[in-house]
């Protein structure tokens, strides 16, 4: 079983119940009834539009002069129509994400735009607003004896602000024109994702890029190079089956764990950087695509009423607006330069020679341990997949109580062909259910590539017909396949994303909310990355990684200096890696803030060439990293065109693979924020003692319990006190 290696029972309690033996139930998809078919993803979409239509003419019907009991009603009418749509909604966009039959996420795909255009429409709905701008007033002038609970007012402050956010108070021209951009900009969203999403990986302890996708040759070795040119190609050629010519190595840029184990096998820094230049230009088509994206979202900004796409997105953020935003990233970038620099000079001394390039930095971070495994491989052989889950399930045993029972899937409730694929959990603390998480954490052709967590359904404890409802959620990772054995051997980064994602699958489970709409991690990103990050301290605490971490043959656990050194090894070079982060922030913040210019009259190509030219001064203003200058052939060739350019420079990120660009965009910034408020929640009450009931209590009460149903800002400086920007 997946979370109960044998040589695991001796360390972990868990609890059996009764249920665990009852006969499966008959679920559809994600566990959503009657959801068997691709077809019934559109039956049942009919069905949400159907309810809404009949939830708003209730609302809009109520009397004018509303009282107590009456504005009850209308908010429990208005998160119905918000629960509807996105029990739907939110299925459709996993399943167009991770579903391996293309009819199934292509009728997801479908029903995804149309619901979220019906979304766009109610957004800019008068009549609705009119209701939820009365109830607002009359609540602040304590008008009709409107009595508002502290999440009532929070509820109806965040819908209106939702409104006046996506243009309702445009004409019915304007209004047009805006839900047109928005459908525009969907498709820009989803061709950007499925392009990065490329043919993707399916197998047994390898990638299989042959499928397709974009290539690289890196050459010409030398003659003294042969015997290494040999090695690689064969190990290559269990994933490329291609002639390749003579001594030139063809890569495939689809697969980024291929690029990695190529790059630090490259003897030369001259063949690094042909692969580095390759991996900046792909996938081209993002290229065009980004450039169509960063325009259609200024565009829709412009035309609701703000400057640019990140005032609009920071309008109700902890911080902001841009400039608090940017300030906030210089802060950092001037904290951050100490630690930076000796990390680089740590480099120079492992012998890197000249300047410390971005393929560079990769590859000496690696030769900087020598010879032989390093203490990070060496720990790796205890951190078998199994072993990792049931970590987590010691941690949320120990501070919340709960207990994480595998249950089998029903005969239509996976997206995935073959046993082994997809597991369920149901998580239980006492006799009470908290919620159902599924794990998709294998990689496969088409499937969203990196560690994600998706909501499935919000929880909720309103009391509305079909009320309460259970959260559902799914953590998703791209992780090699084993039919038999341990299961994959993950490294310490990988062991952080899942602790990672687990901290966001928490907040969705312990949030209890009298609306879905609040629940979870619906809320802002400042707010909602805090116990993600949080958690990933669990994953590199010493005194918690040897309760669960075991080895794959032996059973036993690693010993104290084993651990000790591979978390030295791991935050080695933690300064670069922030620097990295504060790179992606601030190249966040200048594509979709006012920076950019106007891009109106712009084509795609010149809006993305716009776009690097300001992420190119970003680094070279707040980072001590360098930039590449391309030659004129170089540039012609990562810019795919045969007429006249002039070179141009890159940053040390690649614009056209960044997916944050879609669901933070004008947020990455929380990232570093959220890392550091964890930091201070860490300090103030898990360092100590992280297993500690107590401070799991706390994290519960004054946190994870709220979803969004209280202040971010508030939250934050009740469980952390003041951000120290140190």
């Amino acid at each position: 079983q997946l979370l109960r290696p044998p040589f695991l029972k001796r360390c972990i309690r868990y609890h059996q119940f009764t249920a665990i033996s009852a006969p499966i139930k008959s679920l559809g998809l994600f566990s959503i009834d009657r959801l068997v078919t691709p077809a019934d993803f559109s039956h049942l979409s009919d069905e949400v539009v159907i309810k809404i239509g009949k939830l708003r003419q209730k609302i809009i019907s109520t009397n004018s002069s509303l009282d107590d009991k009456n504005v009850k009603e209308l908010l429990l009418c208005l998160d119905a129509i918000s629960n509807e749509l996105c029990k739907i909604v939110d299925a459709a966009e996993f399943c167009r994400n991770v579903h391996d039959d293309i009819e199934f996420k292509e009728s997801a795909e479908n029903v995804f735009h149309k619901l979220s255009h019906i979304i766009n429409e109610l957004n800019a709905d008068e009549d609705v607003y009119q209701k939820l701008k009365y109830i607002s007033e009359s609540d602040r002038n304590n008008a009709s004896g409107l009595r508002l609970s502290a999440e009532e007012r929070l509820f109806v402050n965040d819908l209106k602000r939702e409104f006046e956010s996506d243009g309702v108070h445009l004409s019915e021209e304007g209004k047009a024109v805006a839900i047109v951009l928005k459908g525009r900009l969907l498709r820009a969203e989803s061709l950007f994702m499925r392009t990065i999403s490329g043919p993707g990986e399916d197998q047994e302890g390898g990638g299989d890029p042959s499928s397709g996708g974009e290539e690289v040759l890196v050459g010409p070795f030398r003659s003294d190079e042969a015997a290494l040119l040999g090695t690689v190609r064969a190990w290559l050629a269990l994933r490329i089956p291609k002639e390749e010519p003579a001594a030139f190595l063809r890569v495939p840029l689809a697969d980024r764990g291929v690029c990695a184990g190529v790059q630090q096998a490259l003897p030369r820094s001259e063949l690094r950087r042909q692969l580095w230049l390759g991996q900046q230009g792909s996938p081209n088509p993002n290229l065009a695509g980004l450039g169509e994206l960063l325009r259609t979202r200024q565009l829709l900004a412009r035309q609701l009423g703000h400057r640019s796409h990140a005032h609009r997105y920071l309008a109700n953020k902890v911080l902001d607006s841009p400039e608090r935003v940017q300030t906030f990233l210089e802060s950092c970038s001037r904290a951050l330069k100490p630690s930076v620099e000796k990390e680089l000079q740590g480099l120079r001394a492992a012998g890197c020679q000249g300047e410390l390039w971005p393929w560079e930095v990769t590859y000496w971070k690696e030769q900087r341990q020598g010879g032989g495994p390093s203490p990070g491989q060496e720990l790796s052989g205890f951190l078998s997949l199994p072993a990792c889950l049931s970590g987590l399930a010691l941690v949320s045993e120990r501070l919340f109580g709960l207990v994480l029972q595998e249950e089998p899937l029903g005969p239509a409730e996976s997206w995935v062909r073959g046993q082994g694929r997809v597991h369920k959990l149901q998580v239980w603390r006492g006799s009470e259910a908290v919620g159902t998480v599924y794990l998709d954490l294998f990689a496969r052709k088409g499937k969203f590539s990196g560690p994600a967590h998706f909501t499935l359904r919000c929880g909720t404890t309103g009391t509305a017909p079909g009320l309460p409802q259970l959260p559902v959620v799914a953590l998703v990772a791209s992780l090699p396949f084993h039919s038999s054995g341990p299961g994959p051997l993950l490294g310490l980064g990988q062991v952080e994303a899942l602790h990672h994602e687990w901290g966001h699958a928490l907040h969705s489970l312990l949030a209890r909310t009298g609306f879905q709409h609040l629940a979870g991690t619906r809320g802002g990103p400042d707010l909602v990355e805090v116990p993600s990050h949080l958690f990933e301290h669990f994953a590199r605490c010493p005194s918690v990684l040897p309760l669960w971490a075991r080895h794959h043959h032996t059973g036993e656990p690693p010993s104290p200096g084993l651990v000790k050194a591979a978390l030295e090894e791991k935050k080695a070079f933690r300064a670069l890696e922030m620097q990295n982060q504060l790179l992606y922030s601030l190249a966040d913040q200048f594509v979709f803030g006012p920076e950019m210019g106007d891009l109106t009259s712009l084509t795609p190509q010149q809006v993305f060439l716009r776009a690097l030219h300001g992420v190119c001064e970003q680094q070279e203003l707040f980072t001590q990293l360098p930039l590449v200058p391309l030659t004129k052939e170089e540039t012609a060739r990562f810019l795919r065109t045969d007429g006249p350019c002039g070179p141009v420079k890159l940053p040390a990120m690649n614009l056209l693979t960044h997916e944050h660009f879609i669901n933070y965009g004008g947020g990455y910034y929380s990232y570093i924020f959220s890392r550091m408020y964890a930091a201070q929640i860490w300090r103030k009450h898990f360092e100590a003692d992280p297993l500690n009931k107590a401070a799991g209590d706390t994290l519960l009460s004054k946190m994870l319990v709220f979803g969004a149903a209280k202040d971010s800002a508030e939250i934050l400086n009740d469980i952390a006190g003041e951000l120290d920007p140190n």
